[in-house]
C-alpha cells in the first residue's frame, strides 16, 4: 500500500486500533464468528483521526464483519469521513494448470 499510494499525498497509516485479541475467525465455526456489534466493541480510531476519505486494505473478504466494524466506527466519531473497502482475494491452486481452459 505504501508503495502504491507513493507521490500521491496519501496518509497511509494504521486507523483502527484492536484493543483485544480474540480466536482468529477463520479457525471458529460459522455460528461463532463475531458479528459487527461485537467487534466495534473492541476497536477504537487511532489519533489523528481521518480526513477525506479512508481506504481500508484487508487481505480477504468473508462474512464482511471487520469491513463493517470499522467502517462503523470511524463514521461514529468521523461522520462526514467516506469509507471505502479495498479487498485482496488470495488463492494458490494445486496446480497452476488447473486455471487455464483445456484448448
Amino acid at each position: 500500500v505504501q508503495i502504491a499510494c507513493a507521490g500521491k499525498g496519501a496518509d497511509v497509516r494504521d486507523v483502527i486500533l484492536q484493543q483485544q485479541s480474540y480466536e482468529a475467525s477463520h479457525h471458529q465455526a460459522d455460528g461463532a464468528r463475531k458479528k459487527p456489534p461485537e467487534l466495534e466493541a473492541i476497536y477504537r480510531v487511532c489519533n489523528p483521526g481521518p480526513k477525506g476519505t479512508v481506504i481500508l486494505v484487508d487481505d480477504v473478504l468473508t462474512t464482511g464483519a471487520h469491513f463493517v466494524a470499522a467502517r462503523n466506527v470511524i463514521l461514529a466519531q468521523h461522520p462526514a469521513t467516506r469509507v471505502i473497502g479495498f479487498f485482496i482475494a488470495r488463492r494458490v491452486p494445486v496446480d497452476a494448470a488447473d486455471d487455464f481452459d483445456v484448448l
